[in-house]
């Protein structure tokens, strides 16, 4: 099943920080074990919008 998060609501389901997760997912995009799907704007709509990526809930990786 896959599921539709940006960095900020990614790195909170897993606990870690922010910096890690957006690695982590750039990582998985690089790998295409993520992919960017949209992009959404802030409620206040300042700022740069956030970007949104479709990830699976389970992912295997072959590192070697």
């Amino acid at each position: 099943m896959n599921k539709t998060l940006t960095i900020t609501e990614f790195s909170k389901l897993v606990g870690i920080d922010y910096g890690v997760g957006s690695a982590l997912i750039k990582f998985l995009v690089i790998k295409g074990l993520a992919k960017e799907v949209g992009k959404i704007k802030s409620e206040t709509g300042k700022g740069k919008p956030s970007s949104q990526f479709e990830i699976s809930n389970h992912i295997s990786l072959d590192l070697f």
